[in-house]
């Protein structure tokens, strides 16, 4: 285990690949839960297959403040993000975000799905503060 990791925050992943691209970008700090798969009912994917046992354990964690959903923004990952918000975090005192999703650095929006579109201006942010 690194120590040097923040146990405040907890950042939710799909896969260990997943987990692996976070780290390349440097950016995070705090701790990691790979659920190993998101839910998918047409798949026979459901709670019982993911790792959310222990995702509840974690939860009991009396320094942690901040869960990060950084699951895919497709339809079975919008669907386990709800399951993780209402039946896993439920009531409990911990801010969750979600990571933003756009337009990949360098591309234009030419030939951008509707989906990718929306996301880029749903997660806008007013560049005044970002100056």
């Amino acid at each position: 285990m690194d120590e040097e990791r923040d146990e405040s925050t907890i950042c939710i992943v799909e896969s260990v690949t997943d987990l692996y691209a976070m780290e390349r970008s440097g950016v995070f700090r705090g701790k990691y839960h790979v659920l190993q798969g998101k839910l998918s009912p047409i798949r026979g994917v459901g709670p019982e297959q993911l790792n959310f046992s222990t995702l509840s354990k974690r939860l009991e964690n009396d320094l942690l403040k901040e869960i990060i959903l950084a699951l895919g923004n497709d339809m079975e990952g919008e669907a386990t993000c709800h399951y993780i918000k209402e039946e896993i975090i439920g009531e409990k005192e911990v801010q969750v975000s979600r990571i933003g999703f756009g337009l990949p650095s360098g591309a234009g929006i030419t030939y951008a799905d509707e989906t990718t579109l929306k996301n880029a201006l749903e997660g806008r942010k007013n560049i005044a503060t970002e100056i």
